[in-house]
């Protein structure tokens, strides 16, 4: 537990050493020591707590007129300051009065740990509330990737590019894959600071400290991964405080990943308002979405997550109806495949793709997470009915092939791949004795919940 600080205001200097010596028994907080043995003024007060910058501030209200007026004047300063007022004769009529000014714990000589302990552990609370009540939402997306390999990094940084183009936004990119460092190559980013550097400040961090940390990219301020250091990994707590303070001082915050079970994704994934799950239409990678998606799902993250398809194409082993189908969740947008337009971009010194085909797709991503009630229309056309019901089908113990005019291949048996997936579906992939090579989609795992048979391709006549 962080330390929480406060300081006394009391003209009564017993009272003073009283409370000292209670407080140093509570490691959990730490009373700030000043020089003044009096009521401060407007601006002895003003400099108490731009100096010590107290959580609590315990105030003696012997004297009511001037403890109030002192309470007033740190209320205005700091409105989120807690009070608790010490005093030897609580009357009922200056309790009323204290109450009335936001005092909400009342403590009276001759003082004792325990009850101190327990009014610092309210106030405490009562902090915590505040803070989790005034963080702003919507603002954080976290992009996570199905596998290593489907392009996550790139549809962060292009949707964060997308972001930072509208009018009026400012954009934040964190990247948290901090075995990675895509970032520093992608957007040719000098040695600096990292994210690491960053959580080392946690909530002392300020705007001075901020922009000597991040590094510019046009109208984005990203922060680095850094080079990979096993040996000195953020603190959990450390990371939050980072996104808080990015949430607070940005329209947009966009955070790589590198996985949904590493300990820097679990405090992103927590903040966060939107769960980007990145994935390709491949095998492996509805696989892998299955585990991240089951993960979530035990943190209780599911309401925030949504699917990103990337890499599309006609020739795809499958179509967004079928990985929404299987995975359970909702495609918001399909980026297509134009690799060799990345590479090329990557050539020239340029990892955004701001025109073409795909700068439209981020364009209207962003305008997606920007507008949640906005969704990207989808096709109604006889196409879109054909996908629509081959799915459904394929996903009822219909069994279809796609075979291909490969080369034989000397396999002498056939050789199948089972995959599990979402609600009971299975993956089966088998080649042939001559190569040819077949796909399944079955219910059922178990013989006698009707499963299909796993069946070898017939031989091709020569």
């Amino acid at each position: 537990m962080s330390a929480f600080t406060g300081i006394l205001i009391t003209p009564d200097s017993t009272l003073q050493a009283e409370l000292e010596k209670v407080l140093s028994r509570i490691p959990a907080f730490e009373l700030a020591r000043h020089d003044r043995r009096h009521y401060p003024n407007r601006r002895e007060m003003r400099s108490l707590l731009n100096v010590h910058r107290p959580s609590v501030i315990f105030i003696d209200i012997a004297d009511i007129p001037r403890a109030l007026e002192a309470a007033k004047e740190a209320s205005q300063h700091d409105p989120e300051i807690q009070f608790v007022a010490i005093g030897k004769q609580l009357e009922a009529e200056s309790m009323l009065t204290a109450m009335q000014a936001g005092m909400r714990e009342f403590l009276a000589p001759p003082l004792t740990v325990d009850e101190t302990r327990e009014a610092l552990n309210r106030l405490r609370q009562t902090c915590e509330k505040r803070l989790v009540a005034s963080e702003p939402t919507g603002n954080v997306f976290c992009f996570l990737p199905s596998k290593p390999g489907v392009g996550a990094t790139t549809v962060c940084l292009n949707t964060a590019m997308a972001l930072a183009a509208r009018p009026g936004a400012k954009v934040a990119l964190l990247e948290f894959d901090l075995c990675g460092g895509t970032l520093d190559f992608m957007l040719h980013l000098e040695a600096g600071y990292s994210v690491r550097d960053a959580a080392e400040y946690g909530d002392q961090m300020n705007a001075v400290i901020w922009e000597r940390l991040i590094s510019k990219s046009g109208r984005l301020d990203v922060l680095r991964a850094g080079k990979p250091d096993p040996d000195r990994m953020p603190a959990a707590a450390g990371l939050a405080a980072l996104i808080r303070y990015a949430r607070r001082n940005y329209s947009f915050v966009c955070i790589d990943l590198p996985g949904a079970a590493e300990g820097a994704s679990r405090e992103a994934l927590r903040a966060a308002n939107r769960i980007l799950l990145v994935a390709s239409p491949e095998i492996a990678s509805v696989h892998m979405a299955v585990r991240s998606i089951n993960l979530l799902k035990e943190q209780g993250l599911e309401e925030r997550l949504a699917l990103v398809v990337n890499r599309t194409n006609a020739l795809a082993q499958m179509n967004r109806y079928q990985m929404e189908e299987l995975l359970g969740q909702e495609v918001i947008m399909t980026l297509p495949n134009y690799y060799s337009v990345l590479q090329r971009a990557l050539a020239l010194g340029h990892s955004v793709i701001r025109d073409g085909v795909l700068g439209k797709r981020f364009a209207e991503f962003a305008e997606i997470l920007t507008n949640p009630g906005v969704t990207k229309r989808r096709h109604s056309g006889f196409l879109s009915y054909w996908n629509r019901w081959a799915t459904h089908k394929s996903l009822h113990n219909i069994c279809y092939r796609r075979c291909c005019a490969e080369p034989a291949l000397p396999t002498a048996a056939a050789v199948a791949f089972r995959i599990s997936g979402h609600r009971g579906v299975n993956f089966i992939w088998h080649t042939g004795r001559h190569g040819r090579v077949g796909r399944t989609l079955t219910r059922g795992t178990q013989a006698g919940h009707g499963a299909l048979p796993v069946t070898p391709a017939a031989p091709r006549t020569e």
